[in-house]
């Protein structure tokens, strides 16, 4: 089990992509900063198929006015909900 965090547009950087490529089923995904742009992201319907579990900060969903842009398959959690998933997922990889 491994918490994936993406922090960079995937209009602008691969790591959204090299997650997609890389994620296993009982792993999860915090896009947070930029990453948050992923939510209209083709290629997050391939995360999503693989069954991880994705997540969005809702700070920075708001602070970039995304809050409307949501699929229903990503959940939205606070920073507080974030340091949690830290804790329940032993391992955590940065793209």
């Amino acid at each position: 089990m491994i918490l994936h965090t993406v922090n960079k547009s995937p209009y602008k950087n691969r790591s959204l992509i090299n997650c997609v490529r890389f994620g296993q089923k009982d792993d999860a995904l915090v896009l947070l900063e930029n990453g948050v742009y992923a939510v209209s992201h083709p290629d997050l319907d391939d995360l999503l198929k693989s069954g991880i579990r994705v997540f969005a900060i809702e700070a920075d969903m708001m602070a970039r006015g995304l809050s409307h842009e949501l699929n229903g398959q990503v959940d939205i959690i606070s920073y507080e909900q974030f340091v949690g998933l830290c804790v329940e997922y032993p391992r955590q990889k940065n793209w």
